[in-house]
């Protein structure tokens, strides 16, 4: 009777199958794994104990093995609950279904008996594949103790460069405010000593150098009012400040200039005439000023002052030759502008700092034919420098490139035709470096980029469309600046002048250096000759202009230094002469050897930038 069936129990033999098989073979497994019988007889009558098998189920197997000190895992208390159910539908199909549920077990495979839930596959196949997950969780913990650990170096290294830029920023400040204050006390010492044209110079070369330190522009605005031939630039034009910025048409036929004042924000005078045909008033004072290739549109950035001369605003103004085509009032200041070629697009870098003082900027892309509609605005909130995002037109006009100033300094690309951002891996330095900044970015007729950064680094990058491919690189021992680039009009040589007091020319196409011009100061501008690369300018910190025949490495003339300094030079369209912007006149030279004389233009106020027609028959001087 122990082996007896429920069904038989109660002596229904017609319902006696297979399963009624499966249930003797479980007493059995259960009398061999427990130690006991799967219900108790002891005590009881015959009739009581049928009464048990036919009505109730069996006795826990961890129980009764528990008593005789066994134990039993839960799959298996699960195929004998399972063989050993009163009804036969919860039974076994088979003694061969037992078989293999058992099989199954043996194996560390998941049984029929158990509800097939996630956390039992789960455990199974952890069980059966121990190895394996125990290598996978150890991989896992170390990936994650490693990301773990870049994290924490990549919020230090940021942290370390943002106490790195904020030293520099403030070494910058004293520095230029040092410099700000000496040169306002040597302007005293001049207008004292009656040397009133020499003590202009210095206070507008303060006013440059810092155009927000208040002393020096009350001291140039009250020797302004007592010193009226300041206004006598020209002897037909006449503007109150200064000429920051000086642009002539592309046909030459009119030129803007704009101006830092509280009367006038820029103007606009024929070439031909010098009638004035458009000034903007207002107490602005210029950013950047662009013309478009076509020559029928102006971009004016501006900030807008209070009467306090705080600096409130930005203000970007679009205008024809003859008037004023759009006013827009932006809520942020800084930046540079850049047109298309087909001048359809304009183009504004902005930085701006927010409510915790913190630098954010963007760039945004204006239609110029609708300039209230604003065709792409890329926020940028990495880490930037006053100086940030230098912004160009590829020569297709399918592309904007900018350089950011952030630690992994890079040059960036918005596609038009994807409208896409791409960051694209033109970079400074080697790949394991980190640069700071990309000090100057030249592009080529064919698209190649040619970069310089703060360390001792240029090369040349071609961006291809799914690509950036760095053609040469070549690292300047001993220079641990770049002060620019400049690339020859046939994109046949580029020249960079240094910290150090040098110019570097190297063939473009390779990379292969083929001269080293030695300067006793540092070099701020290069130009080269147009329709003549073997001449080039140089032009360095304290005011010294030199022409070269670079590829012998001798100067065409003596140096141009002594007297007031030199402050602005640039060649005429042809390349036959040099126009040099001193403090008080302008002196055209002849680039031809052996008639390196001048003409001499005064104009009776310092010269800040100069700049010819497109056809090299006028040239002015601000």
């Amino acid at each position: 009777p122990q082996h007896m069936a429920p069904e038989q129990a109660r002596g229904e033999s017609v319902r006696c199958d297979t399963r009624t098989d499966v249930y003797a073979l479980g007493t059995i497994l259960y009398r061999q794994l427990t130690g006991d019988y799967a219900h108790s007889s002891a005590g009881r009558a015959s009739w009581d104990f049928l009464r048990a098998v036919a009505e109730t189920d069996a006795r826990s197997p961890d129980e009764v093995a528990r008593r005789h000190g066994r134990r039993i895992s839960r799959d298996l208390q699960a195929i004998l609950m399972k063989a050993l159910a009163v009804s036969p539908n919860d039974r076994y199909d088979s003694a061969g279904e037992f078989g293999r549920d058992l099989r199954r077990y043996l194996a560390g495979e998941t049984v029929a008996a158990q509800p097939l839930t996630v956390s039992y596959w789960l455990g199974k196949h952890i069980a059966r594949h121990r190895g394996r997950w125990v290598a996978g969780f150890t991989a896992m913990a170390g990936l994650t103790v490693a990301a773990a650990m870049w994290f924490w170096q990549r919020e230090r290294f940021l942290a370390e460069q943002v106490v790195l830029r904020t030293q520099a920023e403030t070494g910058e400040k004293a520095a230029r405010d040092s410099e700000v204050r000496s040169l306002i006390r040597v302007a005293r010492q001049q207008w004292v000593s009656g040397a009133r044209a020499e003590a202009l110079a210095y206070l507008a070369r303060a006013v440059r150098l810092d155009p927000d330190q208040r002393e020096a522009r009350a001291s140039l605005m009250a020797a302004m009012k007592q010193f009226s031939t300041v206004y006598r630039a020209s002897p037909s034009v006449k503007f109150p400040g200064e000429g920051t910025h000086t642009v002539f048409a592309p046909d030459g036929s009119w030129f803007v200039i704009g101006l830092g004042s509280d009367q006038i924000g820029f103007g606009i005078w024929d070439t031909e005439t010098l009638e004035e045909r458009l000034i903007l008033p207002g107490n602005l004072r210029t950013i950047d000023l662009k013309v478009a290739p076509n020559g029928r549109y102006l971009a004016a950035l501006m900030d807008h002052f209070d009467p306090g001369g705080e600096a409130k605003a930005s203000v970007l103004v679009l205008a024809g030759p003859d008037g004023i085509l759009s006013r827009l009032e932006l809520p942020h200041a800084g930046g540079c502008l850049a047109f298309s070629q087909d001048g359809e697009k304009l183009a504004v870098s902005s930085m701006s700092r927010n409510e915790k003082g913190a630098k954010f900027g963007g760039v945004a892309i204006y239609d110029v034919r609708d300039p209230g509609n604003l065709m792409v605005s890329l926020p940028l909130r990495e880490l930037s420098r006053p100086d940030f995002a230098r912004i160009q037109f590829s020569a297709d006009g399918k592309s904007l490139y900018y350089t950011k100033q952030e630690a992994d300094a890079r040059v960036w690309r918005w596609d038009f035709e994807s409208d896409q951002l791409v960051r694209t891996g033109i970079r400074l330095g080697p790949d394991e470096w980190r640069p700071l900044m990309i000090n100057s970015v030249q592009i080529g007729s064919g698209g190649d980029f040619f970069v310089a950064g703060q360390w001792e680094f240029v090369m040349r990058w071609r961006d291809l469309e799914d690509r950036q491919e760095r053609v040469w690189m070549d690292q300047v021992e001993g220079a641990s600046a770049f002060r620019g680039l400049c690339l020859s009009d046939d994109n046949r040589f580029l020249a960079g002048g240094t910290s150090d007091s040098r110019v570097i020319v190297w063939d473009a196409e390779s990379g292969r250096r083929l001269a080293e011009l030695r300067h006793s100061e540092m070099v701020e501008q290069i130009r080269f000759c147009p329709g003549n690369p073997d001449l080039l300018a140089s032009l360095t910190a304290i005011g010294t202009l030199m022409l070269w025949d670079w590829k012998s490495g001798q100067p065409l003339a003596e140096p141009v230094e002594g007297g007031e300094r030199v402050l602005s030079i640039a060649f005429s369209p042809d390349g036959e002469r040099l126009l040099v912007g001193r403090s008080g006149h302008a002196r055209m030279w002849s680039t031809i050897p052996r008639r390196w004389e001048p003409w001499v233009v005064d104009v009776g106020s310092p010269v800040d930038a100069v700049d010819f027609t497109g056809h090299g028959t006028q040239f002015l001087a601000t």
